[in-house]
């Protein structure tokens, strides 16, 4: 056997393994039984540990290989290394991974209580588009900060603390430059986004105080006005739909961009019940072969923004190679994300919203462009949510006063703004559990999103990309699927775009 092939052989164990995690995850998140998901994290990190796998990826480093090849076993490893540090740390990444099962199953049972009631986060975000009460609507978004304390009470901070161990004993100044590592990224690629968002702030403040003026009465808007202001510029989305359908109308979607769903295995579990998490996931339990979709919808015209974006997501790993897993292995997160955008945009398109109405369309895509263009800009607010996570690991924290003085410091840092509660809510999210520094990807996937969009109209010669979707289905296969593992997040970037990752498209009109 070839030394590559020892390799693969090797990325081929850890893929079996990884399809029994995904599997196994898939069960905890859609029912709340865990049924041994430490248990295979335990076997993962051994196939990691192994010395003599180890040793023959690095000596693989040494050969002469060509470049596809060298991209694989430099994936493999990157992913191999922390694990040949030392065993302590090794012994650290599973406690960090039991920590992470132990909150996550609290995040995903958690319901909330408002007034009495039991209230699912789908209901927030109903009521947070819907309430005309603004006090109401306060109260309700207020209210996902009643998980705080639990968190922390059950561990969020040893988490955190455990993070930073890590990033120390792997070698790095803190766990941001880790987890950006693996990435093939760098911190510096963040350093002027503070100024950046500053530089927006007006034009924000301007576009807020039109709306807030017009819906709410106020020009003054808080974090509980801005899905109910959407919701008044396009009413639409809150329009009744019959999500028993929901997969022909997703079929119809991406046929016309020549993407047959009904070739691929993908599963739906998209309606919600007790125990199983509230948040939306996609499970790649095989690429190219086996991909899974959780959501939790209603029937209301917004909740396709998840089915489109999740089945974007199961798309993009469905198209990969299943042969090339140490490719697979090595695709940006980021490279995703701006993928899977791509598809949840069309909410707001004619091509998408035509399978609804029958009436003239007119009306709603003068609204729906409204709601765009206070989007685009609305958008770069997210980049608060990434530094917000970042200061979690610049700085030490002992108690949940501490992050939330964390949090009204890069408040006002950003928006100038005061602080509108003691207790904000933030832990509710996810990603600070689960996916640490990842957030990012989704502003960062934002942008590659729109330059994508912008390269094609710029070779085709048209307006808009949606005049030609199945050209656009092609142009997106062959610049980002294809390739989407053979280069770091930004070569990628540059070759399709021609220029290096920049803010611009969040801060240019």
């Amino acid at each position: 056997m070839s030394d590559i092939k020892k390799i693969i052989a090797i990325g081929k164990e850890l893929e079996e393994l990884d399809v029994q995690h995904t599997e196994l995850t898939w069960v905890l998140y859609t029912t709340g039984f865990d049924f041994g998901v430490d248990a295979i994290n335990k076997k993962i990190t051994q196939v990691y540990e192994n010395k003599k796998y180890y040793d023959a990826i690095l000596n693989c480093q040494k050969k002469k290989l060509d470049l596809l090849d060298k991209r694989r076993v430099d994936i493999i490893a990157r992913a191999f290394k922390p694990y040949h540090l030392s065993k302590e740390l090794a012994q650290l990444d599973l406690k960090i991974k039991k920590k992470e099962n132990q909150l996550m199953k609290i995040l995903n049972q958690y319901r909330y209580n408002i007034e009495g009631r039991e209230v699912r986060s789908t209901d927030i975000y109903q009521i947070l588009k819907t309430a005309p009460d603004r006090k109401l609507r306060k109260k309700v978004y207020l209210a996902r900060a009643q998980i705080n304390q639990l968190m922390i009470k059950t561990g969020f901070l040893d988490l955190i603390k455990m993070r930073c161990d890590y990033a120390q004993g792997y070698g790095v100044n803190n766990f941001i430059e880790y987890r950006l590592e693996q990435e093939e990224l760098t911190s510096a690629i963040f350093d002027e986004w503070v100024n950046e968002v500053r530089k927006v702030i007006p034009k924000i403040r301007e576009m807020q105080a039109i709306y807030g003026e017009k819906y709410i009465g106020d020009p003054v808007t808080k974090p509980w006005d801005h899905q109910y202001i959407g919701a008044q510029i396009a009413s639409q989305l809150n329009s009744t739909v019959d999500m028993s359908n929901f997969y022909n109308i997703l079929k119809t979607t991406f046929l016309a961009f020549g993407f047959d769903l009904s070739k691929y295995n993908i599963t739906f579990d998209i309606f919600p019940r007790r125990n199983k998490s509230e948040w939306c996931y996609i499970f790649p339990v095989q690429k190219g072969r086996d991909v899974r979709v959780l959501a939790n919808v209603g029937n209301r015209y917004h909740e396709y923004f998840a089915l489109l974006h999740e089945t974007g997501h199961g798309l993009h790993f469905l198209l990969l190679d299943p042969k090339d897993i140490l490719l697979n292995m090595g695709i940006s997160g980021i490279i995703m994300e701006g993928f899977a955008m791509l598809w949840n945009d069309l909410l707001y398109e004619k091509i998408f919203y035509k399978q609804f109405v029958e009436d003239d369309l007119s009306t709603i895509d003068n609204d729906f462009t409204k709601l765009k263009t206070r989007q685009r800009i609305h958008r770069i607010t997210l980049i608060f949510t990434i530094l917000f996570e970042f200061d979690f690991y610049r700085n030490k924290l002992n108690s949940l006063t501490d992050i939330n003085n964390l949090y009204w410091k890069r408040y006002e840092e950003l928006f100038n703004r005061e602080p509108y509660t003691d207790n904000p809510p933030w832990a509710y999210i996810p990603h600070y559990t689960m996916a640490p520094i990842h957030i990012h990807q989704g502003s960062m996937g934002d942008i590659t999103n729109d330059m994508l969009r912008h390269c094609f109209e710029k070779v085709s010669g048209v307006t808009s990309y949606l005049e030609k979707p199945r050209e656009f289905g092609r142009f997106v296969f062959e610049k980002v699927i294809k390739p989407s593992g053979a280069y770091p997040y930004l070569e990628l970037f540059k070759r399709i775009s021609g220029e290096p990752f920049s803010l611009k498209y969040f801060t240019e009109d």
